[in-house]
């Protein structure tokens, strides 16, 4: 289990800018909300279409969201985790 802020607004309306999410280590099913790593850095992005080997990603918020639109699929290695809790608590947010 790992946690995560949100940064950015890919994902909205449902994953809002400074939201933490919990993620878990496991398999990602089309629909789930994952963890990846794209070019060093982490997005957070919901798995849209899924095969043997690799995934395409795609942000909630697609009029600003960079996602496999842009970059392509990516492997199933590139999943660090798969959300499974959300808080957007005020308190929680950058100011």
């Amino acid at each position: 289990m790992f946690f995560r802020r949100i940064s950015g607004n890919s994902m909205l309306p449902l994953f809002k800018h400074g939201g933490i999410v919990i993620c878990f280590d496991k398999r990602p099913k089309i629909g789930d909300v994952v963890v990846a790593t794209i070019d060093d850095k982490e997005v957070i992005k919901r798995v849209d279409q899924l095969t043997d080997k690799k995934v395409y990603l795609i942000g909630d918020n697609q009029a600003s969201s960079t996602d496999s639109r842009t970059y392509g699929y990516i492997s199933k290695q590139s999943i660090v985790g798969v959300v499974i809790f959300y808080m957007n608590l005020p308190f929680l947010r950058n100011k």
